[in-house]
């Protein structure tokens, strides 16, 4: 079920829910200008109990070092919530940008949110 898009400083979210998954769609940049918005709404999902979220980062044009690492303490809390951040499509720049600062590999990055199996946190074969 779609919601409506919100424009955040020049950064367009869409949420969407399905059964078990709250899918957030940012396009734009992911820079300081932006982080504080982009934070408050993944930590307002977490508040309000959800724990399987996937960020589509198709959109995305842009991110800095200071959200790589609130998507990396942020997939560590949704673990201890046996919950899972799934990371979707980001570009190969961004990916570049991701895999320099992913270690030990604790985001999951994923081309598509069917590669993981709907209720849990675990990739389908």
């Amino acid at each position: 079920m779609p919601l409506r898009p919100r424009i955040l400083n020049s950064m367009e979210v869409k949420l969407q829910r399905d059964e078990h998954w709250v899918i957030v769609d940012f396009e734009g940049r992911l820079d300081s200008f932006n982080f504080d918005l982009f934070s408050k709404k993944i930590s307002t999902l977490i508040k309000m109990g959800k724990t399987l979220i996937a960020i589509d980062l198709s959109g995305i044009t842009f991110i800095n070092v200071q959200s790589l690492r609130f998507l990396i303490s942020t997939s560590e809390r949704l673990n201890k919530k046996n919950g899972y951040l799934a990371l979707l499509s980001p570009h190969e720049k961004i990916l570049q940008h991701i895999r320099k600062i992913n270690h030990p590999h604790i985001l999951n990055i994923h081309d598509h949110l069917a590669e993981v199996s709907p209720a849990r946190n675990e990739v389908s074969p």
